[in-house]
């Protein structure tokens, strides 16, 4: 049996040559004028660090709860992997886990070369693990320790789509892996036997007693002194939730998309979640932020009270006793600085607001909604305006719509873009995808076209009613005058 599954496992031996040439799929990130991160575009969120930058400690985590003699084996614990094949022979035909072994140089194996080899069963997965012990092998005369190290801990996945340790350090403490600190460094060090089981939102007390597991580890592996120990295990998680996967800065939107699509057009679909590009635009913060608010303000004075009606709620919401949370992730640009997010509920007689709080519906609110036909209702998301007695009242959304663009004219810099009231209603920019009828501004194209063809000022033109392809189109008076001239029509 031996025999045949090392004859199976060599006959599909991957070629461990493939890790000089490995180059994992990196993200890109877009930074406004002033440096401001605006954008980060990833399918896996990865940021490359070079092994010489990596903390000890960070390190050091990684070893005492993975492979404490990483540094001094020759790829595969053979003790190790002699006690999860007698276990795993054992527990056939049930349905328990299946106990794993793998150094790091294995995981780099299975991750790099093998990489659907944990989805395997059966005699498919003893033998990867055969042709995972046999590249590690392989790999460990290719590639010194230190290289070894550094693919591992560019490479391994950590939750919410962070592959590498800068990447998971920036999504659950929003810092570099050069910063964090030892507590930090043991709860990454935590993640890989499984991020799910160990997410600090979702399962808290998981997640610190097995990063305690490893600050413990770390200890007996003389990584770190009793003392560091005690402080790191007074220390909270302190997660810190930041934009995960794909992410754009809100108050950006319209920006970064046409800078995504920019990437497309030049390198290929797939280079802005791959290439790892740096992106350093001409978008102005401060200019974006204002040129919002002067198309918000301009596009309120359209309809500057309630006599419009109530254009409907921006969306609904399962309310359930997560609802405050639920609402706190709901993300829309504020109409006006004091609006805020609020959730019809208790049968339309109050508003639910982020903080947990209720607050009355004011009944002129309900009458106001009713008129325009779309009655208050349990679920929905509304905007609320304060109200000088510190209540809040509904405010209508904004249906009107218009864009704005900025272009410093000395340089042809696009400095501010607002292709909307709010980008986030529906994704659509009206600034680069909008058509919009040129009215009487194209008449000094055509009037100079009529020149070249030979006619004059005086040349005289019928002004009269033409329809064609069911548009027919009419002056803004719309009256109709007859013959007039070339200049007339001007």
């Amino acid at each position: 049996g031996a025999v045949v599954m090392l004859g199976l496992a060599l006959k599909t031996l991957p070629d461990p040559q493939k890790l000089a040439s490995f180059s994992p799929a990196f993200s890109s990130k877009v930074y406004s004028a002033d440096g401001q991160q605006i954008g980060l575009f990833a399918r896996e969120n990865r940021s490359f660090m070079p092994l010489e930058q990596v903390p000890n400690h960070v390190i050091a985590a990684f070893m005492a709860a993975e492979d404490k003699d990483f540094y001094s084996h020759a790829g595969v614990d053979l003790m190790g992997v002699s006690r999860a094949i007698l276990y795993n022979i054992s527990t056939v035909g049930r349905s328990r886990r299946m106990q794993g072994a793998s150094t790091i140089t294995q995981q780099v194996a299975e991750n790099v070369l093998l990489i659907d080899g944990n989805r395997k069963r059966g005699l498919d997965r003893y033998v990867s693990k055969v042709q995972e012990a046999l590249i590690s092998f392989r790999i460990e005369s290719m590639l010194t320790k230190d290289q070894i190290m550094e693919i591992y801990l560019n490479q391994i996945f950590l939750g919410y789509r962070s592959y590498g340790v800068e990447a998971a350090a920036q999504t659950y403490f929003g810092k570099s892996v050069r910063d964090i600190t030892i507590a930090q460094a043991a709860f990454l060090g935590a993640l890989p036997k499984g991020p799910n089981n160990y997410d600090p939102i979702k399962r808290t007390a998981n997640a610190k007693g097995r990063r305690d597991w490893v600050i413990g580890r770390m200890v007996a592996a003389g990584f770190i002194s009793r003392a560091q120990a005690n402080a790191a295990l007074q220390e909270p998680l302190n997660y810190v939730p930041h934009p995960r996967g794909s992410w754009t800065n809100p108050e950006a939107g319209e920006f970064v998309e046409e800078v995504r699509r920019d990437l497309i057009r030049r390198f290929g679909p797939d280079a802005p979640y791959s290439r790892g590009f740096i992106v350093r635009t001409t978008m102005d913060m401060n200019a974006q932020r204002a040129a919002r608010r002067a198309l918000q303000n301009g596009l309120n004075r359209f309809s500057p009270n309630r006599a419009r009606g109530f254009a409907g709620a921006l969306g609904n919401l399962t309310i359930d006793e997560n609802w405050a949370a639920k609402l706190g992730r709901v993300r829309y640009f504020k109409p006006e600085p004091n609006a805020r997010l609020g959730l019809v509920m208790d049968n339309a007689q109050k508003y639910g607001l982020v903080d947990g709080r209720k607050t009355n519906i004011p009944q002129a609110d309900k009458d106001w909604a009713a008129r325009s036909n779309r009655a208050l209702a349990d679920g929905q998301i509304v905007w609320l305006g304060r109200r000088d007695d510190a209540t809040y009242q509904l405010r209508r959304h904004q249906s009107i719509q218009g864009a704005l663009v900025s272009i410093n004219a000395h340089t042809g810099a696009v400095v501010a873009m607002a292709g909307g009231y709010d980008i986030e209603d529906s994704g659509f920019n009206r600034a680069t995808q909008a058509r919009r009828q040129p009215g009487s501004a194209i008449k000094p194209i055509i009037y100079a076209a009529a020149l070249e063809q030979g006619m004059t000022p005086t040349t005289k033109i019928s002004d009269s009613k033409i329809t064609g392809g069911g548009w027919g189109p009419e002056n803004a008076d719309r009256r109709f005058m007859g013959m007039i001239t070339l200049r007339q029509a001007l």
